[in-house]
Order: structure tokens, then sequence, then C-alpha cells
């Protein structure tokens, strides 16, 4: 995945992630993105480095599409979870490790 700098237009950093990426997201604070590949690879990547690099990662099974943390007053980036098709289940981990 190559992470492109809006105001420049030039590539910042190209990172592994997992197979067909389908969505990445924003952390409440800005600071983390959150991305999920079709192989239900999750990676945590920290934007304030000097070089933003994947900071933590996670597999939650063999196939998913979707990723979110909370944004709720209180529990901003607490939380993240994680959906999959198979097997058919959610996952809930801690935001800043991706801890289950």
């Amino acid at each position: 995945m190559a992470l492109i700098d809006g105001d420049s237009k030039k590539i910042v950093s190209i990172l592994n992630t997992g197979y067909a990426v389908h969505i990445s997201r924003m952390s409440a604070s800005g600071r983390y993105l959150f991305v999920i590949g079709r192989d239900a690879k999750i990676n945590l990547i920290d934007l304030w480095m000097e070089t933003p690099n994947n900071v933590a990662e996670i597999r939650t099974g063999l196939e998913a599409r979707s990723v979110d943390t909370s944004k709720y007053k209180g529990y901003e980036d607490k939380y993240a979870i994680a959906g999959s098709y198979w097997p058919p289940q959610f996952v809930i981990m801690n935001g800043d490790t991706l801890e289950p």
C-alpha cells in the first residue's frame, strides 16, 4: 500500500499490508490508520512517525472486509473491531495494540 501526501501528491511511504486491501479507516485522533485486506490481516499504521510505518498487525480470520475504531466520546480509539466472512465472526481488539 502506498501512502500519498495529499498536498504534494508524492508517495510518502510504501507499506506491506494484507492481500487486496478493502478498507482503510482513520482513528478518531488522526494518528493511526487501520487497514484490512481480504485475507483478514489488519495493519495499524502510525502516521505521526517520521516515516509512517506499521506498528502492529493481526490476522482475525481467513477472509474479511472491514475494520473500524470506537469514536464515542470518552472511548475514542480505545477499541477496534473487525468483521470476518470466514469464520463468520467479529473480533474486538485494543485500539492501540490490536490485542484481542
